[in-house]
């Protein structure tokens, strides 16, 4: 994700450089390899370690008020307040192709009701996870026979399938209220 802030009061210092050590990524990474609880950076990371500090040739951009940062999706970013400082955080979201297929994944499997069923007692650790995971099985041929239908024949036409089934839309549908 990209983020546009913009400097309402103060100065602020930022340091900016791309991030060479994972390509697409997902969430937050932070020097040194420090994540947060279950982040994903490290196990995606294309390059390990990450630096413990930012790269010599780091762009300096001095914002004062009024100004903009673009923060491009992934670069390494450092600030540094010169007093009392406020600005206002955009963030900027795109779908990812995991985003669409994932999507309508979820929207092909809520049409069948026990897709829609609690998975009671999946992480039970007396004996009842086995009835649970009984039941998800139960459900693997049906979700084979509908990834068959989606996606078989020319993967164009699949291709165009997964995108009705994602429901996302361009911006020009979505209604104004």
């Amino acid at each position: 994700m990209s983020k546009i802030t913009g400097k309402l009061q103060g100065s602020k210092r930022w340091r900016l450089a791309p991030n060479q050590h994972i390509r697409n990524q997902v969430g937050q990474c932070f020097p040194d390899g420090h994540e947060k609880h279950g982040g994903l950076g490290l196990r995606l990371a294309d390059r390990t370690p990450f630096p413990a500090v930012m790269p010599e040739d780091a762009q300096v951009i001095d914002v004062m008020s009024g100004g903009l940062v673009f923060v491009p999706r992934g670069w390494w970013h450092e600030t540094e307040s010169r007093g009392e400082c406020l600005q206002v955080n955009f963030v900027v979201k795109r779908a990812m192709w995991l985003t669409v297929l994932s999507q309508a994944l979820r929207n092909l499997l809520l049409e069948n009701a026990d897709w829609r069923a609690y998975a009671l007692d999946v992480f039970a650790t007396d004996g009842r996870q086995e009835k649970a995971l009984g039941a998800l099985a139960s459900l693997l041929p049906a979700l084979r026979a509908d990834l068959d239908e989606v996606l078989g024949g020319d993967p164009r036409q699949a291709s165009q399938r997964i995108l009705e089934l994602s429901g996302l839309m361009p911006a020009q549908h979505l209604s104004h209220h």
